[in-house]
Parts: C-alpha cells; structure tokens; sequence
C-alpha cells in the first residue's frame, strides 16, 4: 500500500544519513584516484553480469568498499594503497556474494580469486573479511538507491496512464539504468538522492512520455514526494547536481558504445552544466569505459573469464603501494 512505501521510505533515509551506513568523502590518505574507483566499479559490474545475479549487489559491495575503506584509513592513520584497495574490493565483493543466498550457490572463494588473476591468498580475504566485519560492525545491508526507486516507483504508478503499461515499463526500466550508472561515483549523493534524480532523468529520457503524462499528476507525484522529505525537489542544488552527473555519465556511455574501445583504456575528464534557479552549476566527471551496464539483459552481455582476470590485473596503473 501506499503507506506501506512510505514507511519503507523514510526507514531508508534514515539509515542513509546514520553513522553506520553514511557513506563519506575519501581521505586523502588513500592513494587511489577516482578513476580507480571507477574501473572497481565497472569490475564488479562485469562479474555481477558473468553470472546473471541482481545488479544491486554492485551498490551494496560498493558501499561497503566505500565505508570500510575510510573506516580503515582514519583508525589507522596509514595511507591505503592501489593493492590494499583491489584486495579491499575483491573481499567486499566476496562478502556480499556469500551473504546473499541467490549467489552464494554459484560463488566459492577459489573461483573469485580466478577471476582476479590469482593476485590475493585466501587467507588475505579471509583476515580483510575479519577486519572489514568488525570495522564496519556487520552493518552490510545498506539501503540503495534502487530500493528507494523501487518505492518512488510504486508511489508513482497510481498516477501514471492506465492504458500504457508498456510505457510505464519502459520509464521504470531507463530509471533503473541511471541509477545504476550512479553508482559509480556512490559518493557524490545518498541513495534518495540518486535513486530521485534518476526517475526525474527518465521522466525526460523516454520519448513521448511527457505528452502522455499529465502535468497535474507529475505536480501531484512531485508534491507527495517534497512531503516525504524537503530534499527530494527539482530545484535543490543537491538533486540538480546529481541529474546532470547521470546526464553525463548516461550521455558518454552510449557514445562509447558506439566506439570500439578497450574497457581498460585510460580515463579522460569531460565538463557538462546544468541550469537550476537561474544558476549555471558546472561539473566535472570521469568518463567510463565501456559498460556493461548498456546492456539490456543478463544474454546480451557476454563476459569471459579470461577478460574479467586481465581487466582486473590491467585496468590500474602502478601507484605506491
């Protein structure tokens, strides 16, 4: 019911701005660029797509890199390496696989080292899991933004036209794709934020969907959710912000994809901006590599092992370790 998600709602936002779940800027004490959270990333997103398992495991894995990672570097007051960090996600990643029971039949310890190229011991994701468990204090369910999608979603559909399931379907589905390219740069906004700025990015991205859609309703499904919580609105600067990063990031992608590029090729830096309450807001975001996140299902999207091994062991550079 309709209260039933609202309540779900704001049990998530509350979780996102706790201690425990709230996902902080890098230190600087950590030696590894943004591009290389990037290329973890789009790791993750490969292995997650090699066996068809649900693509919001990459979000969870990805926060928990994210809060163990600056939980490690503060406690310790020691720099976090290129190598510290792949080991890192490769147990995050582990982790979430195992704790997850649709992908813990499929996954074993061994074959996740395979698919790293054999760099880490078993015994080093055993002991970085220890840590990794008692730092973050077994807070590895966050919320994400697709759960909160989910929510908006069925919030939205009461208003949205009866007589056009497909069209519907098709807005859900372009959300479900922004929102999962926002999670590449998980740090930029909490998961209402990006899961809201997503929907609004698909309202404009699906063909047609404005004519069909009347304008009192969309007034109607905005209003109930300003009610929710006064961050969810078009005019604030931090869902503007995070519109025009997925507008960026969903614009290279398919310009990369028309391109035959090495998933591994360095990484470029591309300017977009956005108009919001009569100011331009500039931003600078990475450029991705190729993605597998274009695809359309599990099928089309094929990923050999092979591949995912030397994308792993080729896609950073030597930093100091």
């Amino acid at each position: 019911t309709s209260n039933d998600c609202l309540d779900r709602m704001n049990v998530m936002m509350q979780q996102e701005m706790a201690p425990s779940y709230k996902i902080r800027p890098t230190p600087e004490m950590v030696n590894v660029r943004e591009s290389d959270w990037v290329k973890i990333c789009d790791w993750v997103y490969r292995i997650v797509d090699r066996f068809d398992l649900e693509r919001e495991l990459v979000e969870i894995c990805m926060s928990l890199l994210h809060r163990f990672v600056y939980m490690y570097t503060v406690s310790s007051e020691s720099k976090m390496g290129v190598q510290d960090f792949r080991l890192s996600a490769l147990t995050a990643l582990f982790l979430i696989l195992k704790t997850h029971s649709h992908a813990k039949k499929r996954f074993k310890i061994e074959m996740l080292l395979r698919l790293s190229g054999g760099e880490f011991t078993v015994d080093q994701v055993v002991n970085t899991e220890r840590l990794m468990l008692h730092m973050l204090k077994f807070h590895i369910n966050p919320p994400t933004s697709m759960s909160v999608l989910n929510e908006m979603f069925e919030l939205m559909k009461p208003l949205m036209p009866s007589d056009r399931p497909q069209l519907c379907e098709i807005v859900y589905r372009q959300a479900q794709f922004f929102a999962e390219l926002g999670v590449f740069h998980l740090n930029k906004a909490r998961p209402s934020v990006m899961a809201f700025a997503a929907l609004l990015n698909s309202m404009d991205a699906v063909p047609y969907f404005a004519e069909e859609w009347p304008a009192s309703h969309k007034k109607t499904f905005l209003g109930k959710m300003a009610s929710i919580a006064p961050h969810l609105s078009p005019k604030r600067h931090e869902v503007a912000d995070v519109r025009v990063s997925l507008w960026s990031m969903y614009s290279r992608q398919y310009e990369l994809a028309s391109q035959v590029q090495d998933p591994a090729q360095s990484l470029n830096e591309s300017t977009d901006s956005f108009e919001t309450e009569g100011t331009a807001v500039s931003l600078t975001t990475t450029e991705l590599p190729v993605l597998a996140a274009t695809r359309t299902n599990a099928s089309d999207y094929v990923q050999t092992d092979c591949a995912l091994e030397a994308l792993f062991n080729n896609n950073f550079n030597e930093q100091t370790k």
